[in-house]
């Protein structure tokens, strides 16, 4: 087959239609599937995450369960919620195993290699299908006597591989930094060194996604990071003052990320003011419980404001969790968001004290 065929198939657009759709059903499936084999043995505790998770567990579980009820497209609303209560049991499937392995450092090491995995294919097809082919071009462009710069401000040029947007791959590096610092410091030999070299290609993969949200989070996660060596370890003042300004040039060498700390700038503006627009318009239409999950590239036209002309006649996602939650889950979903986000902050607030193991039906 062409090289063309398996380049798209990477890029996911195959993977929402069948056959290859069934790939991730089944794993979906199979999650569901193994939470209820931790419930068969009777005799078996089952651990409760504990301190107000399982009431807002509870909680968002029944704004889904209405939410696709009340839906105006309910299959739509059936799949989301399908996968939302699916990760569910897959985090408390994960916490019984925590709860009665004897080692759960090995869940970590195993996290770690698949974490790793996904950085080096992200890297590896930012390169071999964007990076090589775009040198190229300015190379036969130079033979013909024409000069251009290597820019990596081009929209075309961020790094989407293989989740197919910018900002997903970004989201998943971010939440692997933690895990992989993690390992390289509680670990020895080559666990370490993974952990070490696999968060310094973590830190390059969200800067060539040149993606705004991630180098906010990017720019949080470095600062404590270098807050809690400073604090916990013999780094002195000046190494940190060093890495802080490493990372410093990092981002400012990316002319993207310039034109937005500097001038405020963004080509992207005009399109979320339009999304912004359409989130509020189904919002508002539906202010309760939402229009249903999954509904917004079925009612963005019908809510795509006049004024936008041609611009964005078609998308998927309205690029704003919180607008993105309103208008598919309505003020339910915003009290979902604040509710989590305050467990959260607790939880954080209250890591110095003596570890929790939840509690045990």
């Amino acid at each position: 087959m062409p090289d063309i065929y398996w380049q798209n198939l990477i890029l996911t657009p195959h993977l929402i239609a069948y056959p290859f759709v069934l790939w991730w059903q089944g794993g979906l499936i199979l999650t569901v599937v193994l939470f209820l084999l931790r419930l068969y043995p009777q005799e078996r505790p089952f651990y409760l995450f504990g301190k107000g998770i399982d009431r807002w567990v509870l909680f968002l579980m029944t704004a889904v369960l209405l939410n696709c009820i009340f839906a105006p497209f309910k299959p739509q609303a059936i799949w989301q919620g399908g996968i939302c209560l699916a990760f569910i049991t897959i985090g408390y499937s994960l916490w019984q195993q925590l709860q009665i392995t004897a080692n759960p450092i090995g869940l970590l090491k195993y996290q770690a290699l698949l974490q790793v995995a996904y950085i080096l294919e992200s890297l590896s097809l930012w390169i071999t299908q964007k990076i090589l082919p775009y040198w190229q071009q300015l190379q036969a462009l130079k033979n013909e006597g024409i000069i251009r710069n290597f820019d990596l401000n081009q929209a075309n040029l961020h790094n989407a591989m293989p989740s197919g947007d910018s900002n997903y791959v970004a989201g998943y590096v971010m939440l692997a930094l933690p895990l992989l610092f993690t390992l390289a410091l509680v670990e020895k030999g080559f666990w370490r060194q993974l952990g070490l070299w696999g968060f310094v290609l973590g830190l390059i993969d969200i800067y060539s996604t040149s993606s705004f949200p991630g180098l906010i989070s990017l720019i949080v996660v470095i600062a404590s990071f270098l807050l809690l060596l400073l604090t916990r370890s013999r780094l002195t003042l000046g190494a940190t003052i060093a890495g802080g300004g490493l990372v410093s040039i990092l981002v400012l060498s990316n002319s993207y990320y310039r034109s937005i700390l500097f001038s405020g700038e963004q080509s992207e503006n005009l399109y979320r003011t339009i999304t912004k627009a359409v989130a509020l318009g189904i919002g508002k239409a539906h202010w309760l419980i939402g229009a249903g999950l999954g509904s917004t590239p079925l009612l963005y036209q019908k809510f795509r404001p006049e004024w936008a002309g041609q611009q964005l006649e078609m998308e998927f996602q309205l690029h704003s969790v919180p607008l993105q939650i309103f208008s598919e889950l309505g003020l339910i979903g915003l009290v979902i968001l604040l509710w989590g986000s305050l467990l959260i902050l607790r939880l954080l607030l209250q890591s110095k004290g003596s570890p929790n193991t939840g509690g045990i039906v």
